[in-house]
């Protein structure tokens, strides 16, 4: 209770910060004298400016307003690879609202050049951090280097995410027509060379542990369009496509003397997926305005399979899982509220997904992880439940909601705070059941901020409920920084 009543504090501290900028003004008992009440000051206290106070007449009634020039700008957010610039006056400004934070600054003018968004090259680096440790994993390391490059006319693109023993490259090329259609190619491997375990009730199952991987690449037909607002990652697209998956896995000295293995094979996936984004993004690259959303849908079969089992309790028919069907979607919403600057945003998202009953085995399942909450747009699909491992739990179904309130406290810092719902069905979440009905949730705060050397740090602590450890709460550090090149 202590630690959730932590995030009651701090969730409280945002309020008072929101509600600070909220304030009233009466037209009618408007004066030039009580308008320094409410003018912009500067460090000695004095209003910048007076307002303009206007009198009209209409039959014979006169109506006093105060001109539009006379209110202080509302503030804007900056937004990703647009040019702005702003002054700063010298005295004194409030970091924090409400709170006994301030800086001495010297006049300047900071000027921002425009960013071409076309061609982005970054690493980010990072690790997880929990507490207690989850199947025996304490710290949990990532890396990936990101690579994003299009035409002007966006019928080129072509996105990498490098990671050594897992990679992603996708390409689509539309310019042998105007009408949007494009030939769209996806390769990928995940070729970890080590063993890999479950984790069931929080702990490492060795008996699981097995080498497996695959590698896979598909060719195809899609149809992409640009949308409102009309950045270089604004956009609606369809694709279609033939994928063609090597998959193999073997024993390893701890698995379990009753496991039996699928062989070695090919695997034949028709994946159609569709994506839409109109979000603006900020100069950090958050979500700010608009809505995204997308979805897919698998159906596969595999050459050569039969029956497996890791256990005489998690045991997979051939006839059920040789050939599957799988479909996932989501949507992210970044809102403004109303009466309140853009510094306040909400920001909502849900990711669902469901196979067949019995249609799922290990290698075909949907996954459900922690890490990084992705901002980018093709990123956007991963379901992430803060404090678990990447990929940790295997599902038939699921739905992960999460709502979060964020506040800017200048262009390149903001801090968020994050409820987090998940509930399901999971396979080998319970040492004897195959799979099992759950629900759980998680807490979270965090800083997004510009960092050393132009990069981009972010830290967040998420508190769970134990849905995670299947009994014992617990709580996770996740730190990253991204540097762009």
């Amino acid at each position: 209770m202590e630690k959730y009543t932590l995030f009651c504090l701090i969730l409280s501290v945002f309020l008072l910060c929101a509600c600070s900028e909220l304030e009233y003004i009466n037209l009618k008992d408007t004066t030039e004298e009580n308008w320094k009440h409410y003018a912009s000051k500067d460090s000695t206290g004095t209003p910048i400016s007076s307002p303009r106070i206007i009198e009209t007449a209409s039959e014979g009634q006169k109506e006093k307003k105060i001109s539009q020039e006379s209110f202080p700008q509302p503030y804007k957010t900056p937004l990703a690879g647009s040019s702005w610039d702003f002054n700063m006056e010298e005295g004194e400004v409030q970091v924090l609202p409400v709170l006994p934070i301030d800086l001495d600054i010297d006049e300047r003018e900071v000027a921002i050049s425009a960013r071409d968004r076309s061609t982005v090259a970054a690493l980010n680096l990072g690790t997880s951090i929990v507490f207690p440790n989850v199947g025996g994993d304490t710290f949990v390391p990532f890396g990936a280097f990101f690579y994003k490059t299009q035409s002007a006319d966006s019928s080129q693109r072509f996105q990498a995410i490098l990671a050594g023993v897992a990679n992603f490259v996708d390409y689509a090329d539309g310019s042998w027509n105007d009408s949007g259609w494009e030939a769209v190619f996806h390769a990928e491997n995940v070729t970890i060379p080590v063993g890999q375990t479950e984790t069931i009730e929080g702990n490492r199952a060795n008996f699981t542990e097995i080498e497996t991987g695959h590698t896979s690449g598909g060719i195809g037909l899609g149809w992409y369009t640009p949308v409102a607002p009309y950045h270089v990652d604004s956009y609606f697209s369809v694709q279609l496509l033939y994928e063609l998956e090597y998959l193999y896995s073997s024993g390893e000295d701890e698995t379990g003397d009753d496991v039996i293995l699928p062989p070695d094979t090919f695997v034949h996936r028709l994946h159609l997926r569709f994506r839409w984004d109109s979000l603006d993004r900020n100069f950090i690259e958050l979500p700010h305005k608009g809505w995204a959303f997308g979805g897919d849908v698998i159906l596969a079969w595999r050459d050569r399979w039969r029956d497996h089992q890791f256990s005489d309790v998690f045991v997979f028919d051939k006839d059920d899982t040789k050939d599957y069907f799988k479909t996932s979607a989501y949507f992210v919403g970044a809102l403004a509220i109303p009466n309140f600057s853009e510094r306040h945003r909400v920001i909502i998202t849900g990711h669902a997904g469901w196979m067949p009953a019995q249609n799922w085995d290990r290698f075909s399942a949907l996954r459900v992880g922690g890490g990084p909450p992705g901002g980018e747009t093709n990123s956007l699909y991963r379901p992430i439940f803060p404090g678990a491992l990447f990929n940790q739990f295997i599902a038939e179904k699921y739905l992960v909601f999460s709502a979060e309130y964020r506040f800017e406290f200048n262009f390149f810092l903001f801090l968020h705070v994050r409820a987090t719902w998940i509930l399901g069905e999971f396979g080998f979440l319970k040492l004897n059941q195959l799979d099992t009905e759950d629900y759980g949730s998680a807490l979270s705060v965090g800083v997004t901020s510009g960092f050393l050397w132009d990069s981009l740090l972010y830290f967040e602590y998420s508190l769970d409920d134990g849905f995670i450890r299947q009994g014992e709460s617990g709580s996770s550090v996740l730190v990253s920084v991204s540097k762009s090149f």
